[in-house]
């Protein structure tokens, strides 16, 4: 339970930000008038791209801290 709990904490942010990423693209689906479709589409779109973004720089400054760690120790 405890690891589920901290995964969780680690990839919540992504989760919630997937989650509305979702819901605007069903509002996208469902919206008539073209002009609220192609922003509600890209709104959707920026928030996976966000995601992307959020992962790379995460595994960015992790990998750069076990460099760190690995180079203090010698």
């Amino acid at each position: 339970m405890r690891r589920l709990i901290l995964k969780f904490m680690e990839h919540g942010l992504l989760w919630a930000i997937l989650v509305w990423a979702g819901a605007v693209a069903l509002m996208a689906i469902n919206t008539p008038d073209p002009f609220w479709r192609w922003t509600c589409l890209g709104l959707s779109g920026t928030g996976v791209i966000i995601v992307i973004v959020i992962n790379w720089a995460r595994k960015k400054l992790f990998s750069a801290t076990q460099a760190s760690k690995d180079g203090s120790q010698l």
